[in-house]
């Protein structure tokens, strides 16, 4: 990350990260925050753009209450209701 990132390559960065962290978290490996931000972003966590930090440990210290905003406001279909339409442009 050795170039300025624009604020949605920003975005796209700490979905990643945030992605990655969940998922070592469920297989039982989690690693720490700060390292995964470290080396993702190839930069010792000080110099690591302040919105992509802050992005990440908000979404992690609410990581309950976002999941079940988004449970309530899910829609009520099915994967398999979607099947169709994705055949129809993939």
């Amino acid at each position: 990350m050795s170039q300025e990132l624009t604020r949605n390559k920003l975005q796209e960065k700490a979905m990643q990260i945030l992605y990655s962290h969940l998922l070592l978290e469920q297989l039982g490996k989690s690693k720490d925050i700060v390292t995964l931000i470290e080396e993702s972003c190839d930069l010792p966590f000080d110099e690591v753009d302040v919105f992509l930090k802050l992005s990440l440990v908000k979404a992690i210290k609410y990581k309950d209450e976002l999941i079940e905003l988004i449970k309530s406001n899910q829609s009520r279909k099915t994967f398999g209701e979607f099947k169709p339409i994705t055949r129809k442009y993939y």
